[in-house]
């Protein structure tokens, strides 16, 4: 699992992948997680959620957006549910190839962050706009909005240990700045809060343990 929504009237929804048959899945429970129920989502082998949330955005037709991570010969995505997570249907981002990693609310705006530095856009869910960001080599796995800026981060398997780059954005993606997190480190989450900036992830020098860095 990969994520989960608080967001909804029926309880929660999580995200992720079902590991015996390589599909994408999605779980439904109560408020208090207990119990679970599997929703079968066929025909997505080799498809992976990797972000779930619960929309209030503009004037949208769905209740839930999902973002997917999708294998090499398929079209980049989005997948968009109307009953709570029951059934998804799904909303091409793209016309070629793009995996999709995460979700952010922005000025009355949908945000999503792809592959090679991509992100793509939307003010009701199914008209998407691409914005092409200098983080050319990365996935950018981690959104926040805070403070009038829109920032995303990620991984590039091919920098290694080098220096991963993040954007950030002031002006609904017209411009975008570059920045440094750390070296060696994978980003997984970013958030802000009493004029701070934090971010989780893992570190590449040291598999297996967590790490975490903030602003001063």
């Amino acid at each position: 699992l990969q994520a989960i929504s608080p967001f909804g009237f029926a309880g929660l929804i999580a995200g992720g992948t079902d590991e015996a048959t390589d599909t994408a899945c999605v779980l439904q429970g109560n408020w208090v997680g207990d119990p679970w129920s599997k929703i079968e989502l066929t025909g997505r082998t080799g498809q992976h959620i990797t972000d779930i949330t619960g929309v209030f955005v503009g004037d949208l037709s769905f209740d839930h957006i999902a973002t997917l991570e999708v294998p090499l010969s398929e079209q980049g995505r989005v997948l968009v549910s109307v009953d709570e997570g029951m059934t998804w249907t799904d909303v091409f981002i793209t016309d070629g190839h793009d995996s999709t990693y995460s979700i952010e609310d922005f000025n009355d705006f949908l945000w999503v962050g792809g592959t090679e530095g991509r992100m793509y856009s939307s003010a009701d869910g199914l008209n998407w706009t691409r914005h092409e960001t200098p983080a050319t080599q990365s996935k950018l796995v981690a959104l926040s909005a805070a403070d009038s800026m829109l920032i995303a981060h990620g991984f590039s398997a091919s920098i290694g240990m080098g220096e991963q780059v993040g954007v950030v954005t002031s002006d609904d993606g017209e411009t975008w700045q570059t920045f440094v997190i750390g070296t060696a480190y994978e980003p997984r989450g970013l958030a802000y809060e009493d004029g701070r900036w934090v971010s989780v992830g893992q570190s590449l020098t040291e598999p297996g343990k967590g790490a975490i860095f903030t602003t001063q």
